[in-house]
């Protein structure tokens, strides 16, 4: 009985104690199983493929799992680039996928020359392959303020080819407009027809200018077909992760079952922990946070080497090159494409000028320091030792169990009770002998926070940061057994809300007057309207629908603004 009453009282120790340690485990790359033959597909659908620089582009990204249009539960995370034909990309983002799509808008950048470019879109999981899966399209871009043109490459062969495909091999007769001809300022209604709302999928209404509509599109194809998988990533099936491995510094080999903790520093900081898998790898969910946010990533293990995988990829490819040939007809409609687009983009810059912010100067993660001590304002002294017995009266050198620390010095008790956060160049130090080894002529500066430091959970006892002049951890040899860097979330553009109630002392100049995705099971639809503007002219209305067994339908209609 005595025996019995013992084991029981150790397993209530065991699960207290399991309780008391909260580990967010995160997503672990799997190993035992074959899923090389779990393959996605995705699909570009944008408003229309021709920008002027500043213009939004509104896109869909479209997911299947297999070649099918069933659910896809494996990846909840897209990622789509603007590119140039080398794969040099200008924008990245990360957008969240509902339903198996991602919806979103980027910017043109304003520095772009004129020419013809990529969106590339991709999912981590799609990594584990070659870039021929990825889904490529080509849109052009026409930068006013420029006359520049991309240049054509020498001795270039892609490793894709274009073809020509029509948006739709299954035209339908999906809806009707409420209007053939119509006056400017007035509303358009977009009629879908009752009979077909039993076909349920993912819809686009899209209403553009007669010049920018394409009834066909260009297919990026791969020269050869691609086969082979490397497992070297897992499905983001819940929010963004970050991903790295764990070497040890001495074996040079992989440290497996090692602590690994990841802070999100942000509003609400959180602190995240898991166990590398026996090949020293880790994979933590950072949940549902939008921009770049600051990360620390540290191990419990001295000897731990931190390489953080790239969030992007970063695999060379070699897109055809497409010149940029407009004849007569097109570029005279063109530049008139690009002065509304510029009318409307001044309108929209004179309009939100008053509620531009100031220019900031660029801030430490924790705002302003106590003590800055900025080496060149002092005499030389001969160690970095005696920079800190001399001139930082906020820290402290010490010896603990024979090995140097730094303590520092405020009226906060927490400081006698945390080690500080130490770094060099914004790299965590654990071995302070070395460091205080450093020649100080190859220090910058050294900044001291004098009050605890509170991330997350973590709680540091101040924070020493020694900031080299060439920005080369000023020479010293140390594991990278900490690291703070930025790093990028989920997108937080906000996208043009096309259905906003538009005032009448504001003109409408899109060149996409429309733009609305939709669901034909879950939004129960049977009515668009939208403001036709001010430019008269032709325009087209297209919807654009992928069903549950992958058939992609579509309908076009076309209306006058008078």
């Amino acid at each position: 009985m005595e025996k019995i009453t013992m084991n029981i009282f150790k397993i209530v120790l065991f699960l207290l104690f399991a309780g008391m340690c909260k580990f967010t485990f995160g997503q672990q790359v799997p190993v035992k199983n074959d899923y090389s033959s779990v393959i996605e597909k995705l699909q570009i659908i944008t408003d229309r493929s021709t920008y002027i620089v500043g213009d939004e582009l509104s896109f869909l990204i479209h997911l299947s799992l297999n070649g099918t249009n069933q659910l896809n539960e494996w990846s909840k995370v897209a990622y789509l680039e603007l590119i140039s034909y080398d794969g040099i990309a200008s924008v990245k983002i990360k957008l969240p996928v509902k339903s198996q799509n991602a919806v979103g808008e980027i910017k043109i950048p304003d520095d772009l020359p004129s020419g013809n470019y990529y969106l590339k879109a991709y999912t981590k999981w799609l990594r584990n392959f070659n870039p021929g899966l990825y889904a490529y399209k080509p849109i052009t871009i026409i930068n006013y303020n420029s006359d520049e043109i991309v240049a054509s490459p020498v001795f270039y062969t892609p490793d894709f080819y274009i073809d020509t495909v029509p948006l739709s091999t299954n035209p339908q007769d999906l809806f009707t407009l409420g209007a053939a001809e119509i006056n400017t300022r007035a509303m358009q209604r977009v009629l879908l027809k009752p009979e077909n709302k039993v076909k349920t999928g993912h819809y686009i209404v899209n209403v553009t200018r007669d010049p920018l509509f394409e009834a066909y599109s260009l297919a990026v194809l791969p020269n050869q077909s691609y086969s082979g998988f490397d497992l070297l990533f897992s499905p983001e099936t819940r929010e963004v992760s970050i991903s790295g491995s764990l070497i040890n510094t001495k074996t040079k080999e992989p440290l497996p079952n090692t602590m690994v903790s990841v802070s999100l520093i942000a509003n609400q900081s959180q602190n995240l922990s898991v166990v590398s898998d026996e090949k020293g790898k880790f994979n933590v969910n950072l949940g549902k946070h939008k921009g770049t946010k600051e990360i620390l990533i540290t191990s419990n293990n001295t000897l731990a080497e931190i390489k953080v995988d790239n969030d992007f990829c970063n695999k060379v490819i070699k897109l055809p090159f497409l010149p940029l040939n407009l004849d007569a007809l097109n570029k005279m409609e063109l530049i008139r494409s690009v002065k509304i687009g510029v009318i409307e983009k001044q309108f929209e810059e004179n309009k939100h000028m008053e509620l531009l912010p100031q220019d900031k100067t660029t801030e430490q993660y924790y705002a302003e320091p106590t003590m800055n001590i900025v080496f060149s304002e002092y005499i030389p002294l001969p160690t970095l030792k005696d920079y800190f017995y001399e001139l930082i009266p906020q820290a402290s050198i010490r010896t603990d169990n024979g090995k140097l620390t730094i303590q520092v010095l405020g009226a906060a008790a927490d400081l006698l009770v945390y080690p500080p956060l130490v770094l060099i160049d914004n790299i965590i130090v654990t071995e302070i002998d070395k460091l205080l080894e450093v020649s100080p002529k190859r220090i910058e500066r050294i900044e001291i926070l004098n009050k605890p430091y509170i991330k997350g959970d973590l709680t540091y006892g101040g924070i020493v940061n020694i900031f080299s002049k060439e920005g080369d951890l000023a020479g010293m040899e140390l594991p990278k057994s900490g690291l703070f860097f930025n790093y990028q979330l989920f997108s937080d553009q906000q996208p043009f809300d096309y259905d906003q109630e538009i005032p009448e002392n504001e003109p409408i100049m899109r060149n996409t007057l429309y733009w609305k995705v939709f669901s034909s099971d879950t939004d129960n639809l049977s009515e668009l309207t939208f403001n036709v503007g001010d430019l008269p002219g032709k325009y087209i209305v297209q919807l654009y629908g992928i069903t549950p067994d992958g058939e992609v339908i579509s309908d076009t209609a076309s209306f006058i603004v008078k």
